[in-house]
């Protein structure tokens, strides 16, 4: 039964998103216990200089674009406006190199997700603003790594014919795959950056410490799409990972880390010295998923040593080279990793995981996820959203806001008990997560979608809070969808 209900808006009523989200609110109102499961985002919060976290070696305007020229995508995440910009030239355009191209709709929400759940795992981001720019393939502008600021996708250094070089990024399932990687570079490489002064080891780009940035990044952008929806990236990425590490076991690339890196310096990219470079990935991974179970014995996950050398080292702007990692790990879990690192990390032994089954990465936190049942909506058709939530640890309880955005991502309403406001307002200030508990997913609302609505994408937003630290986000999840009457 409907429920009649209140929209504010400040001093006045909600217009646009404001309507749609009336809607939600009429259809949830009479459902407690499924409302119960919904969440919001955080508010503003100081930051560091932006000046601090800029990156000079970007060339002007590498990151700038023309929305004229772009369809522009934009959503706040944890205080930080993700920017997802997409040349028009590819409008209609189906397949890049023979390979399928994903819609706008699905790449953007992709690049939300992932950099949502890398979110969760460093609490934060030091700059207000990230852009990812997918530009026009006749732009001759290339592929620089990603920065703290962000990065393009370029079609200056793949295979458009179809041929045998690398695919483009905007292509499936190329797109769930490397900017996911890039992405969490913007933080692993981006903020916590290894100490390259006084080197003797290596000419450089490549150190030691590079089995840290590109090894751990590899380890996460599998299990990044994993929790964005894709399960099988996980134990396909990692399974990749241990067939080419040990494809080279006994050749010129088993070495340690620090003869990879001397090797890797010598030249960037032509074969063989791309193979130098990609067993930082391989075999990185392979470290990171190692440390990982170690850690779990201890009760910590590696997720709290990114977060201690995000918080202690890069937010500090303090390099970091292999014995600050040993350090981080005894500080963090209170064992000493010594060995480990003069085993493998530093020597050379053989990594212990020939024949593991990486089937499912292992639930270490409380999850949240929201669905729709489609993506493209038009006046008249249903839409409906389903929630869910998940605590493999211990009990706990959980705050609860449920907000959504426009396209610009400037603003967002969260729904209360009397109606949807412009402040970030708790739908349920703690509700009890047992250990083990999984939630949902849970059909919360459907209802028709009337013509009044103004045209344009919106992004409904999950969150759950600790509820003795409202400002402490536990987990998030997004959905965008497309409105056109």
């Amino acid at each position: 039964m409907q429920q009649e209900v209140e929209c504010e808006s400040g001093g006045g009523p909600v217009g646009g998103v404001g309507r749609l989200l009336c809607l939600v609110l009429i259809c949830i109102a009479s459902q407690p216990a499924a409302a119960a499961l919904l969440a919001g985002r955080d508010g503003p919060r100081d930051r560091p200089s932006k000046a601090a976290f800029e990156d000079p070696f970007l060339p002007p305007g590498y990151l700038d674009f023309d929305a004229a020229n772009y369809h522009v995508f934009s959503l706040s995440i944890r205080g930080t406006r993700v920017v997802v910009a997409i040349h028009r030239s590819l409008d209609g355009v189906t397949q890049i190199g023979g390979r399928p191209t994903p819609t706008r709709e699905e790449f953007a929400g992709h690049m939300f997700k992932v950099f949502e759940v890398y979110s969760q795992i460093f609490s934060s981001f030091p700059l207000d603003r990230v852009v990812i720019k997918v530009q026009a393939l006749a732009d001759p502008q290339r592929f620089l790594g990603a920065s703290r600021m962000g990065f393009v996708l370029s079609a200056a250094d793949v295979d458009l014919a179809g041929g045998t070089g690398p695919p483009h990024w905007y292509t499936i399932p190329m797109y769930r795959e490397a900017p996911a990687h890039e992405l969490f570079h913007i933080w692993n490489g981006g903020v916590i950056q290894l100490d390259p002064t006084g080197r003797t080891d290596s000419p450089g780009p490549f150190f030691e410490e590079s089995w840290f940035v590109e090894g751990l990044t590899g380890y996460y952008d599998p299990r990044s799409r994993q929790a964005a929806g894709y399960p099988e990236d996980y134990a396909r990425g990692m399974q990749v990972a241990r067939d080419n590490y040990f494809r080279r076991v006994g050749t010129e690339f088993d070495l340690p880390f620090a003869g990879l890196a001397a090797r890797a310096s010598t030249g960037c990219c032509p074969p063989p010295a791309s193979d130098f470079q990609s067993m930082f990935v391989w075999k990185g991974a392979l470290v990171g998923y190692l440390l990982d179970w170690m850690l779990l014995e201890t009760g910590k996950t590696l997720d709290d040593l990114m977060r201690y050398m995000y918080e202690q080292l890069g937010l500090q702007n303090r390099r970091f080279r292999t014995r600050d990692v040993i350090q981080a790990l005894r500080q963090v879990s209170g064992r000493d990793f010594q060995d480990f690192f003069d085993r493998y990390v530093v020597g050379n032994e053989r990594l212990p995981v020939e024949g593991l089954e990486f089937l499912e990465h292992h639930p270490s936190s409380t999850r949240a996820s929201i669905a729709t049942d489609g993506s493209r909506y038009r006046a008249g058709q249903g839409l409906t959203v389903s929630l869910a939530a998940g605590n493999p640890g211990g009990a706990r309880g959980g705050g609860a806001h449920l907000g959504a955005q426009p396209a610009d991502g400037r603003t967002t309403l969260y729904f209360t008990g009397r109606g949807f406001v412009p402040t970030m307002t708790p739908l349920a200030r703690a509700f009890p997560l047992a250990s083990g508990a999984v939630l949902g997913p849970v059909p919360v609302f459907s209802f028709a979608l009337p013509a009044s609505i103004p045209a344009g994408a919106y992004t409904f937003l999950l969150t759950l809070t600790d509820p003795g630290n409202p400002g402490a986000i536990v987990a998030s999840a997004s959905v965008p969808i497309t409105f056109q009457p």
